[in-house]
């Protein structure tokens, strides 16, 4: 069971580092094509764009933001004797941690592994990520994710050459990355004191979850990584496991838990539990020319990417001013002419309204008036209908009609 206290001073990384990661390292460090790499690493500024980036987009642990894993960072540093980095932990909903940076490593923690993983389980995984800062990781493991990501560019800038070279270049650092992930794997170890805690963390890299370990065979998953190996007696196998792997930064993960049961086991680790363990400050990781390169233009581009950035401010700020004003006379203008046209608007449908009201009154028919309005209505008299004076006809007969 892990405790989270358990400290080891003094502890160099040759005490659990795996011998396969020292011998990748130092065919890695031979490689001769690093330095027409570098030259695009340098103009690019991949790790400080990479930092610039967690900062922004990132939740950066505080004993205010995440701090349970703030608290398991610190406790893990102290555990491994070395000063707890800066950690962020990104939205993702892949399961994946990483570190990065030369001189200001830091350590990026996806969100899905920060939800799943029980404690314990993530406690190995952050000293598992501490594991590539005491092993001296993260010079070459800087390299191998600005590779992955910009191989298109460089072999674009560089004619072709670059593209050759950045791909033997990565299956080289491939090859390396494998071997430090279980210098890595034993550091996280290390630290939770307890294999079967490791073993559930990979587990649920592979798809494992809490809700499903009841139904997840720790023995089996191990068997896994002997059918594996076995599959090299047949020459297809063989072969497919070579392209498969190749590329990959990290071993498989029924490997990689076979391996750290195995060492489990061991009497290194033993030994390092008991308390004697190799000690001593671990020699610095020798930078090759194209790093101090690197350095050397960092810092000679600085001042210049200041005042570069200083004049592209005031000049945002002073477009950002007249485009206010300008917005500002633009609404003025708008505003006016809107409340001219409104008032146009309202002024020719009372117009027409009005127009409309007349016609409708001069089409209507003319009425008599009734005595309810007040008229007289004079009914005409027995003779009204008779013609008067000279022009009347005598009267007939009495008794006679007219014929």
């Amino acid at each position: 069971m892990a405790t989270m206290t358990a400290k080891f001073p003094g502890l160099s990384r040759k005490a659990f580092q795996h011998p396969e990661d020292v011998k990748a390292l130092e065919t890695l460090q031979g490689f001769k094509g690093v330095d027409l790499v570098c030259h695009k690493l340098v103009e690019m500024g991949f790790e400080r764009a990479m930092l610039v980036q967690s900062i922004a987009s990132d939740i950066k642990t505080s004993p205010r933001q995440f701090p349970i894993v703030h608290d398991l960072v610190r406790a893990a540093a102290d555990c491994l004797d070395l000063e707890a980095p800066t950690v962020f932990v990104a939205e993702s909903p892949f399961m994946n941690a990483y570190t990065i940076g030369v001189e200001r490593p830091f350590v990026v923690l996806n969100s899905r592994l920060v939800q799943l993983l029980t404690e314990e389980e993530l406690y190995a995984v952050v000293a598992h990520e501490l594991g590539h800062i005491k092993c001296g990781h993260v010079l070459y493991g800087t390299m191998a994710k600005f590779l992955a990501m910009f191989a298109e560019g460089i072999a674009a800038a560089t004619l072709g050459l670059g593209g050759l070279v950045s791909l033997g270049l990565q299956v080289a650092i491939a090859n390396w990355y494998q071997k430090a992930e279980l210098s890595c794997d034993r550091a996280g170890l290390i630290a939770c004191g307890d294999p079967d805690i490791s073993t559930s963390a990979l587990l649920k890299l592979s798809g494992a979850t809490a809700a499903s370990s009841l139904q997840i065979s720790t023995d089996e998953f191990l068997a896994q990584a002997e059918e594996y190996d076995k599959m090299d007696r047949d020459g297809l196998d063989k072969f497919y496991k070579l392209v498969m792997t190749v590329g990959r930064s990290h071993p498989y993960t029924a490997v990689r838990a076979r391996e750290i049961r195995a060492w489990s086991a061991s009497d290194e680790y033993r030994r390092i539990l008991e308390g004697s363990y190799e000690q001593g400050a671990d020699e610095p990781i020798v930078k090759p020319d194209w790093f101090t390169k690197l350095e050397e233009a960092g810092r000679a581009a600085s001042p210049g990417a200041a005042q570069t950035i200083k004049s592209a401010e005031e000049a945002a700020a002073a477009a950002g001013a007249a485009a206010a004003e300008g917005i500002k006379v633009l609404t003025e203008v708008v505003g006016r002419v809107g409340g001219m046209a409104l008032d146009a608007l309202q002024g020719g449908l009372k117009s027409v309204l009005e127009s409309a009201a007349a016609g409708t009154e001069a089409a209507r028919p003319a009425q008599p008036p009734t005595p309810a309005e007040g008229g007289v209505v004079e009914e005409p008299g027995p003779a009204a209908d008779k013609p008067s004076g000279d022009d009347a006809p005598d009267d007939p007969a009495p008794g006679k009609t007219l014929g």
